[in-house]
């Protein structure tokens, strides 16, 4: 991603755009980060520059303005309407008697503040990443040179978030899977720990979900190497088509994969289970022109009071694909044909499939 910018236009319109606006934030992975000396000092300096008693700089989130830095407020993050979205420049001379969502929403950072001033934050594309606010004790307290003082410190943040970017970016490149392209397990384990943190802080529910590839092995004897990860390439692809923007999607190793659902409870994972099942229901071409029915078993973990660890977590996603594993084997070996899960869909009989 190029430089940030201050541009004058609108920087959502549409849920398209907004699905878009979300990835641009989450691919920063700033989200629920600790605190960072850079982002500090632009709080600071947007302070000083403007003579404001408070400042920050805040991550537009789907449900959230998180404040990645903060200065004189109350609160870790506030509602989206304190973001503006939509709006560049929004300047509020008088807190006090400000009609509107966005002046209530600053209202609640802190007692005493009057005056404000922000400028959002965007990226090339003109989608907002955040915004960088002042607030002041005194109303009227922002002015033309002020204003322009804080435009140049939004340019300064601007350079952190994309420095950061670009950190992320090569630190995403060294934990991708060769195979498939999606993140690897380090890079799972990392979002599992981080969204449970959140979470024990602050109740929000979210879940994890454990996946396999049913009869990967026999696809590696039957089909060759070569075909199995075109398998997995295919699989993963399928899988990446389902997931909402901000989850993560992992191959954990050999035909286990592993999605880290944010904000989503088990009835989310569980709509999300059935959207999988059915982008599996058709065959994967092979490169013959023949085509292979591919099953996945897959088991749900939902965070709740309970669960103290992410391997505690992790684990009861395991166990329920594994049992679901398990219960497709038997039936499987029971009826001595290839079905498809869910519905036991026909795809061959053993010995068409060359087995004996």
């Amino acid at each position: 991603m190029s430089q940030l910018v201050v541009q004058n236009r609108s920087a959502t319109a549409g849920a398209s755009d907004e699905q878009a606006r979300l990835a641009a934030v989450y691919a920063h992975e700033l989200l629920d980060t600790p605190q960072d000396p850079a982002f500090d000092a632009v709080v600071r300096s947007a302070a000083a520059l403007t003579g404001a008693c408070a400042a920050f700089i805040g991550l537009l989130d789907a449900d959230r303005l998180w404040f990645k830095s903060a200065m004189g407020v109350d609160l870790a993050q506030a509602g989206t309407d304190a973001a503006h979205a939509g709006q560049p420049l929004r300047v509020i001379h008088d807190l006090s008697t400000e009609p509107g969502p966005t002046a209530r929403a600053l209202r609640s950072l802190a007692d005493g503040l009057h005056a404000y001033a922000g400028v959002a934050l965007l990226d090339e594309a003109g989608r907002q990443l955040g915004t960088l606010g002042v607030l002041s004790a005194s109303a009227g307290a922002f002015g033309p040179a002020e204003l322009q003082r804080l435009q140049d410190a939004a340019l300064l943040a601007g350079t952190a978030l994309t420095a950061h970017y670009r950190a992320v970016s090569l630190a995403r490149a060294a934990k991708s899977d060769p195979v498939t392209g999606t993140a690897d397990r380090r890079r799972f384990d990392e979002a599992l720990d981080v969204e449970l943190q959140y979470s024990m802080r602050t109740g929000e529910p979210f879940s994890v979900l454990s996946l396999a590839i049913n009869g990967h092995t026999d696809i590696v004897t039957g089909f060759g190497r070569g075909v199995a990860d075109d398998v997995l390439r295919e699989v993963s692809r399928r899988l990446a088509q389902q997931v909402r923007v901000g989850d993560l999607l992992s191959h954990l190793g050999q035909a286990e994969f592993g999605i880290v659902m944010r904000h989503g409870a088990e009835a989310e994972a569980r709509a999300l289970a059935a959207r999988i099942e059915s982008a599996m229901a058709e065959p994967v071409q092979l490169g013959d022109g023949q085509s292979l029915g591919v099953s996945l078993s897959l088991g749900v973990g939902a965070y709740d009071d309970e669960v103290v660890s992410a391997a505690q977590l992790f684990g009861r996603a395991h166990r329920a694909q594994r049992l679901a594993a398990e219960r497709l084997e038997r039936r499987v070996n029971m009826v001595g044909k290839l079905l498809e899960a869910p519905a036991l869909r026909l795809v061959a009989s053993r010995s068409e499939a060359g087995a004996a």
